[in-house]
């Protein structure tokens, strides 16, 4: 899988074609409904595995899941781990990044021509 699209939670979307080894999903245009899909709520929860019988915390890490209950309803399992960062770590979602880029990019006339997730969710791309 050298493309790195889990093609059960990952989606890609493009303008141009079905790059992405014909997987990227063709549109006329990316706009919010291509965008909500690839926009999940991330939780951020304590780390505390169970290891041979015995709970370790981790107080200074924390593990990142995307909650994809909204933006993918299709998906059966909703939580997906993405991460375990440092506790200070902080999280800056895909609608913030999104969100940035389209008001940055108003006054440029810059089309998005393609955008998407990869390797189960955990890099983002426009």
């Amino acid at each position: 899988m050298a493309h790195q699209i889990d093609t059960t939670y990952d989606r890609v979307y493009s303008i141009e074609g079905t790059e992405w080894h014909g997987l990227a999903q063709q549109v006329q245009s990316i706009g919010d409904d291509e965008f909500d899909s690839l926009s999940h709520d991330i939780k951020e929860v304590e780390l505390n595995p169970v290891i041979d019988g015995v709970v370790v915390p981790f107080p200074n890490h924390k593990l990142l899941v995307a909650d994809v209950s909204k933006s993918r309803p299709d998906i059966e399992n909703k939580f997906v781990p993405l991460h375990i960062p440092k506790a200070k770590y902080g999280v800056i979602d895909n609608r913030q990044v999104i969100d940035c880029m389209k008001k940055s990019f108003t006054d440029f006339g810059v089309k998005i021509t393609t955008a998407g997730t990869l390797d189960c969710l955990k890099k983002f791309f426009v």
